[in-house]
Parts: C-alpha cells; sequence; structure tokens
C-alpha cells in the first residue's frame, strides 16, 4: 500500500465535497434572487486545473519539466478531460476556454467565434440534459454545461473503477506527479 493513500484519498475527497457544497449554495432558492451561476462554475474548473495539476505533475507552467509533453495548462486540462470524464474533445476545449479562460480573465464567458464565422455560446444550469453537448440553437452552436452533472461525472473520474484514482494507487509515476505538484503548491510564496 502507497503509505500516503490514505491522505491523498482524503484530500481528494475534501475536494470534491467543498465543491458539492458550493454547488448547493449557488443554486440555493431565494426569493426574487436569480442564481449565481459564475463562482460555481470558475470553482468547478478551478478543481479540474487542481486534479489534473496531480495527474501531470505540475500547476503552475514555470514547474513544468521542460521535457514534458504537455505545452500548458489548457492543453493539460483537455486531456484529463478527454482520458478520464470522456468527454468529447471540442466540448472540452470549448469547456476550458469559456468557463475557465474568459470567465478567469475577462469576467465575462460571452459568445466565441470560431473558423467559418461560426458562433459558439453557452448556457449554464443546475443539471443539464445536454450536458457536454454542442448544440445547433438559434443559429449558434451552444455548449450545455450542468453543475451536478460535472460534479456526477468529477467524482467518477476521480474515484471511478479504472480511473484517476486506481490509476493513482497502481502507477508509481503518477504518484511521483501528485507529490511533486502537492509540493509545488505548498511552495507558493507571498512576496510584498
Amino acid at each position: 500500500m502507497w503509505k500516503k493513500q490514505n491522505e491523498i484519498k482524503q484530500l481528494l475527497e475534501r475536494k470534491i465535497a467543498s465543491l458539492e457544497n458550493d454547488y448547493q449554495r449557488a443554486f440555493y432558492k431565494i426569493p426574487n434572487i436569480q442564481f449565481s451561476p459564475f463562482p460555481i462554475a470558475l470553482y468547478a474548473l478551478a478543481n479540474l486545473d487542481f486534479f489534473s495539476g496531480l495527474w501531470a505533475g505540475w500547476n503552475d507552467p514555470k514547474f513544468k519539466e521542460k521535457n514534458g509533453h504537455i505545452k500548458n495548462q489548457t492543453e493539460r486540462m483537455v486531456k484529463y478531460l478527454l482520458l478520464y470524464f470522456k468527454y468529447p474533445e471540442l466540448e472540452s476545449k470549448l469547456l476550458v476556454t469559456v468557463f475557465r479562460h474568459k470567465l478567469i480573465h475577462t469576467s465575462d464567458p460571452s459568445i466565441l467565434y470560431g473558423d467559418s464565422n461560426q458562433i459558439y455560446t453557452w448556457a449554464i444550469s443546475p443539471k443539464n440534459t445536454y450536458h457536454m453537448q454542442l448544440r445547433y440553437e438559434d443559429d449558434t452552436n451552444r455548449l450545455h454545461f450542468g453543475i451536478e452533472n460535472y460534479i456526477y461525472d468529477l467524482n467518477n473520474a476521480i474515484f471511478g473503477k479504472g480511473n484517476y484514482f486506481d490509476h493513482l494507487l497502481s502507477s508509481y509515476q503518477l504518484q511521483d506527479k501528485c507529490i511533486k505538484c502537492l509540493k509545488e503548491m505548498e511552495s507558493y510564496k507571498f512576496i510584498p
């Protein structure tokens, strides 16, 4: 048994439990007040960033090994979605672009324009029948994203049979990457 197995499992479980808690608050019904989907979308994708960092062995690109096969955080998160969530590639790229990068850098996950004048929009909800599907609606390609669906998929991606935690327990290489990334995160310093 890997000596850090229980400690790492508890950390991963706490991350998912925290996301589930914030999800409940983001969509808690209060009379005359709208839901608050953007903070929970950011937090959901921050968790993706965290888990994909453990898998790859780095979080901040400056800590990435020079011979790494993953170029940047976007590629790392998309590869993680493909491998463990089994999401489609185009939808995974849109998810990371819209709810990670556009929302965090511009505070606005607005319309994206693609090649050939394609327009991409999004729909976010607590639970979505078309979760992680790109559907042509109202003359746009709309990515549907359900936070509850995502949390379910995240839990399965981490703890489902044959997924990340199983791979982590059976791979010394993944264990080294996980520890390396956690040490990197612990090393972040505040320099006033």
